[in-house]
Formats: structure tokens, C-alpha cells, sequence
């Protein structure tokens, strides 16, 4: 449809009378198809809004996802590309809750980090324990590590995540091997 067609078809949704006629009205109803027009070009398409619901394609309403989900974090500026910045929303929505291995190596491999591993158990040393077994304190219970191969060197933004996201209780620390 044109725009003529838009300010048609709102001009019939008007109630009938003598007061829903006249030039002023007509141009009043104009922009108000000028909008509509406007609104349904941007739906329809592979540019439109029906690519920019989706966070990871987003473009347009990237700021506002952004925002939606905290970005950027204290201390840490946005990322620089537009496909980076995706990434970054897509990965704090599915950071959004869990206290298992899983759903921690899952925010690491959000951030590209793949091969990673997590340790934990770590049990204190109390009367009756074999010989050799570590000399873990009782704080040692709440403490994991993640484990980081061939990695250049620590990840900031990563570590601020999982201590974000970690339980309250625990510790971690993470190693880059």
C-alpha cells in the first residue's frame, strides 16, 4: 500500500458527520498515515523489525538491549563492533541464573573461552583422612576454580562475570594455563 491508500483506509475508520470532514482534517489524517506507512515499511523486509526482535541480529534496537540487560558493565566500555555487542547481550541474557558446572562453562564459552574446565570438591583435612591427602582448610569447601587453557592471559571482563554471577557463599579463582 502507498501512503495514499494509508490515509484511505483511516479516513473510513472515522466516524461519519460533518465534523469528520474538511482540508484540515484530511491533512491531520495524512500524517498520521505518513506514520503508519512509515511503521510497516520498517516491519516488512529482511532489514526490519522482525530481524530486530532477535538480540543476536539486532541493530537498531541494540542500545536498548543493551540497556535491558546492564550493559556495559561498571568499570568496562562496550565492545567495539556491532557483532561483538551482539554477543555480549546474548551472553548476559543466558547468564540470567544457575549454580551448576554447566551453566558456569557455558557463560565461558559465551565469551569465546572454549576448552574450559571447572574444579571443586576440594575437602578439609580432618582426622581419619589418608595419608597425602591435601591439607584443605574448612574454607576450602565454598572454593572452585576455573580452569583456562591456552589462554594469552586473564580475561577482566570474564572474571567481573563469574564473580557476579557466582553464589554468594563460594570463592573462585581462576587459572590460565
Amino acid at each position: 500500500m502507498d501512503l495514499a491508500a494509508y490515509a484511505k483506509q483511516i479516513l473510513t475508520l472515522l466516524p461519519k458527520g460533518p465534523v469528520w470532514q474538511g482540508e484540515n482534517l484530511r491533512a491531520l489524517v495524512g500524517s498520521f498515515a505518513g506514520e503508519v506507512y512509515r511503521i510497516t515499511d520498517a516491519a516488512s523486509g529482511d532489514d526490519g523489525l522482525t530481524v530486530e526482535v532477535i538480540p543476536s541480529s539486532a541493530v537498531q534496537l541494540l542500545p536498548d538491549y543493551e540497556t535491558l540487560v546492564g550493559l556495559p558493565y561498571p568499570g568496562f566500555d562496550l565492545a567495539g563492533t556491532t557483532a561483538q555487542r551482539q554477543a555480549d547481550v546474548v551472553a548476559a541474557l543466558i547468564a540470567q541464573g544457575g549454580q551448576s558446572k554447566a551453566y558456569f562453562l557455558q557463560i565461558v564459552e559465551a565469551h569465546g573461552h572454549v576448552g574450559a574446565s571447572i574444579t571443586d570438591g576440594y575437602q578439609p583435612f580432618h582426622a581419619g583422612s589418608l595419608c597425602g591427602t591435601p591439607l584443605y582448610g574448612v574454607a576450602w569447601v565454598f572454593y572452585w576454580q576455573v580452569n583456562m587453557p591456552n589462554e594469552a592471559g586473564p580475561d577482566p571482563l570474564l572474571e567481573y562475570l563469574l564473580e557476579l554471577y557466582r553464589p554468594a557463599q563460594t570463592v573462585v579463582g581462576f587459572v590460565y594455563l
